[in-house]
């Protein structure tokens, strides 16, 4: 942030960085002051920003729309955020709200909170706001300590105490697929005669009526029948009956 009107004392957004959970930066731009605003001190010996990096810089609308795009549904970690999202015009979930100026087990012996530089230097080892600051390396330092105290972090947000033992982690067993196995085939070792074709579409093997070159012809049968004529007497006759 820059100052602007008497004395500077006024902040306004110059410069924003995000970085990824692996420290990586993702975001880094230059807010161009709003027409008619004046920066009456660019702070360079702490933000490290100078007149040429805000003349090209873009709007700030456009950046407050952009950042909260990226933050959308995402943890937000840093050091002292409140600053940050009033600058910024923006609100954060609480529950998605990372910050180590806030969490209890990075306080002072004395209950205060600590620096991001004194944090930096006693839980990472590094040397970080040595002169003018860099919000990409603020931003990266943010990160490794919630990374590093990332277990007791989120237990103390949970409402336990930062002496509790770790929750056993449980894996639930993946239930085993069966194998798949290869195709039966139900006629191996069967042999088939001419008269047994394979029937496509069909499990079994049908068997086909030869069809026969004869001719259907009448066949001959008895019989006996009686008959009554104007005259008396008997007679005999044949009855046919046939087989095809």
């Amino acid at each position: 942030m820059v100052g602007v009107g008497n004395n500077g004392r006024k902040s306004i957004l110059a410069r924003v960085s995000i970085v990824n959970n692996k420290g990586e930066c993702i975001y880094d731009k230059y807010v161009k002051p709003e027409v008619g605003v004046e920066v009456t001190d660019y702070r360079t010996e702490v933000s490290g920003v100078q007149p040429h990096h805000l003349r090209k810089g873009i709007a700030a609308s456009e950046v407050k729309r952009e950042v909260a795009e990226l933050l959308t549904g995402r943890v937000l970690v840093g050091h002292d955020l409140r600053n940050d999202l009033s600058v910024l015009d923006l609100r954060h979930p609480r529950e998605r709200t990372r910050d180590s100026a806030a969490v209890q087990l990075l306080r002072r012996a004395d209950g205060r909170k600590d620096s991001l530089k004194n944090l930096a230097s006693k839980e990472l080892g590094w040397d970080i706001q040595d002169g003018s600051h860099s919000s990409v390396e603020d931003a990266r330092a943010a990160v490794m300590l919630y990374k590093k105290h990332k277990v007791a972090w989120e237990k103390e947000l949970r409402g336990g105490s930062k002496d509790e033992p770790d929750a056993p982690i449980t894996i639930q067993p993946v239930e085993a697929k069966p194998k798949p196995t290869a195709p039966t085939d139900i006629f191996k070792g069967q042999k088939f005669s001419d008269e047994k074709k394979f029937e496509p579409g069909s499990l079994l093997p049908v068997k086909h009526a030869k069809k026969s070159t004869k001719k259907k012809t009448g066949g001959k049968g008895k019989g006996k029948g009686k008959g009554k004529g104007r005259g008396k007497g008997k007679g005999k006759g044949k009855g046919g009956r046939g087989k095809n």
